[in-house]
């Protein structure tokens, strides 16, 4: 492959054969879905949503949500610590960096001074923008610095907003668990299932109704499971559906 056609990374990656616990593979030009835009509600709110190498991130705005990265996250480590190389995501002060766990959303709640999302957003200087998509109420974003590809679900009639939110920490890779999860409902609420690459499973199910099943990566055989009902409320309880009342953490 030539120079001219080789595919633009954002960001180089670092060798990972001490760290296991990365998603080594390129997924730039990939859309990922990252989160519901509901759980950004407050003014300045940042959702992290680690894309392979890439701590992205969603914050909501005063002109709306924007995805993003910091090409210069933290100015913590020089290189990459030992200890970060488990199969499973650190829990670590530096959030911005892709072998951190990603935890939920940080708002003045939970972050009061912004320390935590400064990490993300910087000064400003060093934030690449990202191309962002809503579907419904899902997000989605992209790691590219050219044209974004086009989107898996733009023809698709999107159902109603959401109505009920839900996660858990589960064993299974971020890119296999979320049609596993979906399985465990789909006989209670019936539908059509729609697995839409990468990490991503639809269950559509009535007029603008759906159930989406997504995960982010915790580690090598850990997932961050978010489920989304889009429409009405359904009635049946959707988190006991899918994993009970003590899901894994």
């Amino acid at each position: 492959m030539t120079a001219a056609a080789r595919r633009p990374n954002l960001l180089a990656p670092s060798p990972s054969g001490r760290h296991p616990s990365a998603d080594t593979r390129d997924w730039t030009d990939t859309w990922v879905c990252v989160g519901v835009a509901e759980q950004l509600t407050e003014m300045g709110a940042v959702l992290p949503a680690t894309i392979g190498y890439h701590a992205v991130h969603v914050r909501r705005t005063a002109t709306g949500l924007v995805a993003a990265v910091n090409a210069r996250p933290f100015g913590g480590c020089a290189s990459i610590p030992v200890h970060c190389g488990s199969t499973r995501n650190v829990k670590c002060p530096h959030l911005a960096c892709a072998f951190s766990a990603d935890g939920g959303v940080l708002d003045d709640t939970n972050d009061p001074v912004g320390r935590q999302r400064a990490e993300f957003v910087g000064d400003g200087r060093r934030t690449v923008v990202l191309p962002l998509v809503q579907w419904s109420s899902l997000l989605f974003t992209t790691v590219t610095l050219t044209s974004a590809p086009p989107h898996p679900l733009e023809a698709v009639p999107a159902p109603l907003p959401a109505t009920a939110v839900g996660s858990a920490v589960l064993p299974g890779n971020w890119l296999t668990t979320p049609p596993r999860v979906a399985s465990a409902v789909v006989d209670a609420i019936g539908g059509d299932v729609v697995d839409v690459a990468p990490n991503l499973t639809l269950i559509h199910h009535g007029h603008r109704r759906t159930l989406a099943v997504f995960s982010k990566p915790a580690g090598q055989s850990r997932s961050t499971v978010t489920w989304a009902h889009l429409g009405p409320t359904p009635a049946l309880d959707v988190a006991a559906t899918l994993w009970g009342t003590s899901p894994t953490s």
